[in-house]
């Protein structure tokens, strides 16, 4: 439980930053190999959930 609860907090910073993003700069984010994986997933989730992917 405290794994989980470890990387639920490794994932929250990331996907706070990200959310302020505009869909042009997640989009790039999503698409680089400059980032990290867990960068390039938030940023696929979120514009799957605004509905733009």
């Amino acid at each position: 439980a405290k794994q989980g609860l470890n990387t639920v907090r490794e994932m929250k910073e990331p996907h706070d930053q990200l959310v302020g993003n505009s869909s042009a700069q997640l989009e790039q984010i999503a698409d680089s190999r400059k980032v990290g994986e867990i960068e390039r997933r938030l940023a696929r989730k979120i514009l799957r959930d605004r509905g733009e992917r």
